[in-house]
Parts: structure tokens; sequence; C-alpha cells
């Protein structure tokens, strides 16, 4: 018997085909999912129907709600957001009572999002403003908390299907946008003082030409404009401030750099025009030093904006563990519940942890059996059961039954705790090419002062004035202006366009760094790997499936997810309801599941628990011997026979084995370094190879290795004098991520490591390594080329300046032109073409 699913049924939310097991046909509205259904009743009980017809305008595709059911039904699931730890982290009170934050939001995919989220006031009367950023799915937020706490906005969002979550590294974020702003104001002050005293400056040099001495000028307006310059100018040298400031502190390290020639040759033209203006003789020189300010402070702000990058050990291990947890007051049925901050539980405490939540504390299980998925932290793929008296750590995540845990250490102490405490460490002592561009900066400094003090004395002997002249004169023209702007200019533009091609670069000096043969680690799951369980083969008799899918779909191992994942597109589920509907299902922690079909024992789990009893044992245990690679074997029994098997793995990617190899013809040295279990890393290693040919992929290849031991290899590497990079995913990968000299964290990456990273891809494919690898290559050969131009520019400049061809008003002119051809130089390199994204 079998059923022909119905044709042409789309969900009425999302418009994407609707499962046969959930089209019911006495229903006019049709649903993919419960997700879609709650969405769709929202919208039409706020009257924001419109939605789907704007959508519809807009000629954009409707998505799948993909907000987990549990999310939608369980408001503790967001219990976080009412926290005083979250409001004291990532909240901030307005003058007028309110609050506001920013969250990101899943989901967010088209400009109908956008009309939808904005309109969020009209479902939530606590909201007065919500204005969406689409590019980076952040959300700005206004509510009254005397209306309603942010839990229930945070929820009222999660019903329309935009699953909201923290913004991390606000803290370090908001004293960034302070510094930024105020760079900003300086180079507004600058550029209004420069813009005013070159229109004096053109009427002094416009009264200078005449057929008498003195030119057309009046005496009286000649001064009038002299004492003018000398006044408006005053204001550049506030904005230039942070010159002197860094020239002072070269001075007092001992550490000579670019700051320094700088606030030298802008004191000394701003002294000699003084001079000029009070005396009524010589040159005026404010025009060319406010002009300078100016620019110097553009190419300081440019360089500044790439250069912040940074959270704190608090927040990194707020990304990993819950804000808020639930604590017990004793193990009795009739305790009660008390929620606090995770940083309250005290040694000895009652932990309760729900399904689908966070382990806060390390501890022991005193209640409850379950299962915990350590993929994040340990990189072990397979879920690990637990029961009574098992040991459990922070930061693993709880996919069965509720736990009751007794917490053994605060939340400080926990292995996690200590492990972002390590991560931030590794974070501020990376050893980045820092030192050798400050020598080299140091070096020119020293050149250029030195050069324009021998200059200043050579001239000295024709007269003082022209000695004052040619030295400002070669100070001015030698101000790595264009020389400062070249490289992080190139990088700018180069992070904005792999921005558009999905690759997020935070740190602009990891593309130099990737630009050079590397030793690049990868880690296994999530990054070769898919990073979830899907049966990989089928042996038996398929007629079992719809038996199989009916006593699949009563567990909650992640085992039993991939089965139905799997059978859910082999069968149809509504004739696993009518006529294959086992009977009392029991699930056996560890072990499988057990149930009765037709009066005969039906069993399914591991090879251990169905074949101690089965007829044809010895038959199986063959065949089981004879598979090959680390796949999980599911067993499916009746009548103590077994009829079927479903092997389950952790696939490899798409063409990971053609990009790998890819890479090694790049030059990079490569190595597969994982938690999970050594004989699974070595069989997808095997796989890989076996994909790549004769050319060996990879150097090394080991399991079971712990996050701790993660960092120490990512040292050991370094020790030997290679540039390390580092691709992985989870909160085990974060500590190797930061000790790297460039991390790579990819799509569904754990937020510790995304917050460690340098690069987020936010496509998992290896082929997105490849083409950063190759983008950053390009970007070197543009940073090279402005180089190239900018120590020619120099070379030429300072030439010109010492022989007396170019004055400081020649120089002035000169070092912008220069930085113009720098930035266009950059912008128009093609770093990261369009055409590469995915």
């Amino acid at each position: 018997m079998s059923l022909s699913p119905p044709e042409h049924v789309f969900c009425s939310h999302c418009s994407l085909p609707v499962p046969t097991a959930l089209i019911d046909e006495t229903q006019k509205l049709q649903f993919c999912c419960s997700g879609c259904a709650t969405v769709y009743e929202l919208l039409q009980g706020a009257g924001l129907s419109e939605y789907y017809g704007f959508r519809d305008r807009l000629g954009e595709e409707g998505r799948k709600v993909e907000t987990p059911e549990e999310d939608l039904t369980n408001q503790g699931t967001l219990r976080e957001f009412d926290s005083p730890a979250f409001q004291e982290l990532y909240c901030s009170a307005l003058p007028s009572g309110k609050m506001r934050t920013e969250l990101l939001l899943e989901g967010v995919h088209c400009a109908a999002c956008v009309w939808l989220v904005e309109r969020l006031p009209r479902l939530e009367p606590s909201v007065s403003v919500a204005r969406l950023d689409m590019q980076k799915a952040k959300v700005e937020l206004v509510w009254d908390p005397l209306v309603a706490n942010l839990g229930q906005v945070a929820r009222t969002l999660t019903r329309m299907g935009y699953r909201p979550h923290p913004v991390r590294g606000q803290q370090a974020a908001q004293m960034h946008r302070n510094e930024m702003r105020s760079l900003l104001v300086r180079i507004g002050v600058s550029g209004a003082v420069a813009g005013n005293v070159m229109l004096m400056a053109f009427a002094l040099y416009s009264g200078s030409v005449g057929f008498h001495e003195g030119g057309t000028m009046a005496p009286d307006t000649r001064r009038f404009f002299e004492w003018a310059s000398l006044l408006v100018s005053l204001p550049a040298l506030w904005a230039g401030g942070l010159f002197f400031r860094g020239a002072w502190a070269s001075l007092r390290s001992r550490t000579p750099h670019m700051d320094l020639p700088i606030a030298i040759g802008i004191l000394v033209g701003y002294m000699w025009g003084g001079y000029g203006a009070v005396s009524g003789r010589g040159e005026l020189y404010f025009d060319s030093i406010t002009a300078l300010i100016f620019f110097l402070l553009i190419g300081r702000y440019v360089q500044r904006r790439h250069q912040l990058s940074a959270s704190d050990a608090a927040e990194l291990l707020h990304a990993v563990i819950p804000l808020e947890v639930t604590v017990l007051s004793s193990l009795s049925g009739s305790a009660k519940k008390e929620a606090m901050s995770a940083s309250e539980v005290e040694i000895g405490a009652y932990v309760l942890v729900e399904s689908s939540q966070v382990v806060p504390v390390d501890g022991s299980v005193v209640r409850g059996n379950s299962f915990l998925d350590k993929s994040l932290l340990s990189g072990e793929s397979k879920p690990i059961a637990v029961s009574k008296g098992d040991e459990v750590e922070a930061g693993v995540l709880n996919l069965g039954s509720s736990l009751v845990i007794r917490a053994e250490k605060s939340v400080e102490e926990t292995r996690v705790a200590r492990l972002m405490v390590a991560v931030e460490k590794a974070t501020s002592t990376r050893t980045p090419l820092v030192s050798a561009a400050d020598s080299l900066a140091g070096k020119f400094t020293l050149s250029v002062l030195g050069l324009s003090l021998l200059v200043g004395l050579y001239w000295s002997q024709v007269s003082g004035a022209m000695a004052v002249q040619r030295a400002l004169a070669l100070l001015i023209v030698a101000c790595p202006c264009a020389l400062g702007l070249a490289t992080p200019l190139a990088l700018s533009a180069a992070i904005k366009q792999a921005a558009h091609t999905g690759q997020l670069i935070f740190n602009a000096e990891s593309l130099e760094k990737l630009a050079r043969p590397l030793v690049l680690v990868f880690d296994k799951t999530g990054t070769l790997t898919e990073g979830r369980l899907s049966v990989s083969k089928t042996w038996g008799d398929t007629a079992i499936f719809p038996s199989l899918l009916y006593v699949e779909k009563m567990a909650h191992h992640p085992v039993a997810r991939a089965i139905v994942r799997y059978l859910e597109g082999e069968v149809s589920p509504p004739i696993a309801a009518m006529t294959w509907a086992p009977t009392g299902v029991n699930e056996h922690l560890g072990h499988g599941l057990s149930a009765e079909l037709n009066g005969e024992e039906f069993l399914v789990g591991s090879p251990r628990f169905i074949l101690k009893d089965a007829k044809n044992r010895e038959k199986i245990e063959r065949l089981l011997e004879s598979a090959e690679g680390a796949a999980t074997p599911v067993l499916v029994s009746l009548g103590r026979q077994v009829l079927c098997i479903l092997w389950l793995d952790d696939v490899l990617r798409g063409g990971a084995a053609e990009s790998l190899l890819k890479l090694r013809e790049m030059g990079h040295e490569l190595h597969l370094l994982s938690g999970d279990h050594p004989a699974t890393v070595r069989a997808i290693a095997r796989q890989l190879q076996e994909k790549a040919g004769d050319t060996p992929l990879f150097a090394s290849a080991l399991g079971a290795v712990t996050p701790e031991e993660k960092l120490e290899r990512m040292g050991e590497l370094q020790a030997r004098g290679s540039l390390v990079a580092m691709v992985g995913d989870g909160v085990n990968d974060a500590g190797a991520l930061a000790r790297a000299d460039v991390g790579i964290a990819v799509q569904g990456a754990a937020e510790a490591s995304r917050l460690c990273a340098d690069v987020y891809l936010s496509n998992s494919r290896v082929s997105e390594v490849v083409l950063l690898m190759q983008g950053a290559r390009n970007t070197l050969s543009t940073i090279k080329r402005g180089l190239g131009f900018s120590l020619g520019y120099n070379a030429l400049g300072i030439t010109c300046a010492a022989l007396g061809v170019i004055g400081p008003l020649g120089a002035a002119v000169l070092m912008p032109l220069s930085s113009l051809t720098v930035v266009s130089s950059a912008y128009k390199s093609r770093m990261f073409p369009k055409e590469n994204s995915p």
C-alpha cells in the first residue's frame, strides 16, 4: 500500500511546499510547520496581513520560519533577556525612563523583513522604536519597562519568526564609538579651519600680485588677514593635539614613530608662520599646516577603524553560558524554584537544566537521565549519555530530559571560564608584525629628522629664512600620509569587497598574513564535515521504515532526530500512524528504544543492545565488520530478527577535498585537529585523501584533542617560526582561534569563537577559505603597489625640497595629491570580485 502526496500544496505563510504529513484537506490554509502557522496567525490578528502583498510586490521569496517549536511555546528559553546581568551588559537607560538595546535577529533576509520588524510597536505596545539594519540583521529597540519587560518583546519577535540574540561586545563597542566620534569631531574642526584659512591665504596671495612693491592689497588689510589666519588656525592645533601627545609619548618611551616628525613639522611651521604674522615679514604657513592636520586626521581615522576589535573575558563567558539559571531549594518534590544570575550560584546549589538549555556550572548529576551535546566545547560530534552521578561541565547542551546538577565550582572557576580567560590572554598577547612595522617607522622617522636638520644647516649658510623653508618643506613633503594611507586604504577597500562576498574580516592585518604560505589548521566538526549526524547508507528491509519512523519520533536523542529526518523523505507518515503503529515505546538510556508490534518485541538501538538476543547475530556481526569508515550503526529488529541497519555519520562537506587540494597547491601546510574520536578523525582524513588522489593533504590528523591541547598545539607550530591560521566553529576552538596568527570562524560558529576570530565566513564551505586566501593575495599586491608609489613620491619630494625646487606650499599641495592617488589605486582594485561570492 502506498499513498502519493497531493501536488501543488504550498504554505500560506512562506509559500514553500507543505510536507505530506502536515496537509489537512479539510482546511483552506496550509502550513509547512508550526512556526509558519504561528506567525501567520500573529500577523492576521495584528492587522499586518499586507505584509504578504508587500513581499510579493518586491519580488521576494518567502522563507520557512526556522525558530524551533519549543522556542515558540516555552517562554523560559528567552528568560535571559530579563536578567539583571543582561540589563547591565546590553541595555542603556534613556532620560525619558525608557530603555534602549540592540539585538541580532535570525531570519532577516529581505526588505519585507525590514517592513515587518519595524512595525513591532503595533504588536508590542511597550515598544516605541524598532529600527532594523538589514545588512547586519541588527534591530535597535526602545521600550518602556513599566509596560513590558524585554523578555516579552523578545518573545514577540520570536513569534514573528525572528529569534533575537544579544549583540556581544557592546561594552567595548560603546567605548570604540566614543573614540571614533571624538576623532570625527577633530576632523570636522580641522576641515572647517583649513577651508577658512585657505580662503584668507588665497586673498593674501592674490593681493601680493601687482606692479608696485607690496602688491595691490592695502597694508592694513594685509595685516588683518595675517592676524586672522593666525587666530583662526588655533583650533586646528587642538584638533591635531593627538599627534603632539603621540610625539611626547614616543620621546618618553624612546621609541620614535611617525607622530614625531609630524608634530615637529606642525610646530615649526606654526611658530614660523606666527613669527611672520607678528613681524609682518616672511611666509605664512597656516594654510599648509591646517590642511596637513586635516588630511592626517582622515588617515588616522581610516587606520583606527580597523584596529578596534576587542572582547573581554566576561562577555566571552556570557557568550557560552546562560546569564540566568534556575536553582532548586532542595531535591524534594515541593522544592521552590528561584531564578538568579549564573555568577551568584554557590557551590552545593542544585541547578535545574531543562531540555535545550546550556549547562551553566561544573558539577554532577543528582537527578535525571539525558544526553549532552559536547560538540561546541570538546568537538565530539556524538552526544554523550549522562545519568545520576556523572560529572558534567559548563557550556555543554542538554538534548534530552531535564537534569538537576549539583554545582561543584563557581562560574568563574569552571573549565569554560578558565578557557575564556586563556582566550582573552591569547588575544592580548598575540604576536603580529606590529613590532617590525614600528621598527621601520622609527628608522624612517629618525632619518627624516636627521635629513631635515642637515638641510636646515646647509641652507642656513645662505639665510635663516631659507633654511627654515627648506627644512619645513622637507618635513611636510616627507609626511608619511601617503605612506601611511597606502596599507589601511587598500585593507579598507578589501574588507568592504570581502563583506559583499559574505566574508567578514575583523582584523585588517590578517589579510597580509593570509597572503603568505601558512600552516593551516582545520577543525573537523562543522568545517570539513556538516556538523550533524545524517544517515549515510542503509541495509535490509525498508518495509519496516514506517514503524521505525513512528518509534523514533517518540525519542529526543540526536540519533533519533537524524533518522526521522531521513525517513520523512522515504515514507509517508500517515501510514505509520494508521497501519504500522507500535505500542509501549520505552527509551533505554545509552542503548536504544523498545516497543511492541503485532505481539512481537520491536527494538532499535546499538549493536550491543540488539545483538545479544538476535537470531541472526553472526550474519549481522560479519556485515558490521565488513563496513568501512567510522559511521555509527543503528540496528532494527522485530521478534529477535535484525531486519534493517542504518549507518549514521557526520558527512563530508561537498567539494572539501578539492578545496584542500587547492590550498596545498597554494603552498599552505594543512593539519587536522579535532576533539572527536581518533578513529573518526582518521576515517575523515582517509576519505579526503582518497578524493584528493596522490597529493598528500594533511601533515597531521589528530583526534581527542582538548581545547587546552589545541591552544598548546598552536604555540608549538608558531614556535617553529610558522604563521598559523586556525579554521573552526566550536567553543573548543576559541582558544586556538585567538592564539593563532589568524583565526577563521565559519558559519554556525559558537559565539565565543566568532568573538575571538579575525575572520568570519558566512558560508562554511572549504572553498570559501580558498577564496579568502586568493583575495588576501590580491590585497597584498594592491598594498605593494601603493607602497611603491608612496616611497617613490617621498624620494622625489625629499630631493625637490632639499634642493629648493619646491617650498612648503608646494609640499602641502603635493601631499594631498599623493594621498588621492593612493586612495584611487586602492578603491579601483578588485581584490575580492563579486563573482566569487557563493
